[in-house]
């Protein structure tokens, strides 16, 4: 499985599981809702992108903590209160 990155765009996947390759890079297999790969089965490497939107408070848990573990520092985005929007996760930059 190739590794894709989403170009700077929104990418909004689910059945995310958590994965470290050869370079320890913290990957996640997902199936694509939207972006140029929908309904394909890539990796996508959290650092490299600029928004992940996740289907799934379980899956944002799992996500976090993972990268967490690596070392890597996110940033969860919650939907506006009431909404059935869903969670966002951004790589984290200092202002």
């Amino acid at each position: 499985m190739e590794m894709r990155r989403s170009g700077g765009r929104e990418v909004i996947v689910w059945k995310l599981r958590g994965k470290l390759d050869d370079d320890s890079a913290l990957k996640f297999e997902c199936m694509v809702l939207n972006s140029d790969y929908r309904g394909e089965n890539i990796l996508l490497d959290l650092r490299d992108l600029d928004e992940v939107t996740l289907m799934g408070r379980r899956s944002i848990d799992r996500v976090v903590r993972g990268a967490r573990n690596m070392g890597a520092s996110v940033e969860i985005i919650p939907p506006d209160s009431g909404s059935d929007a869903p969670y966002s996760i951004l790589p984290y930059r200092k202002p």
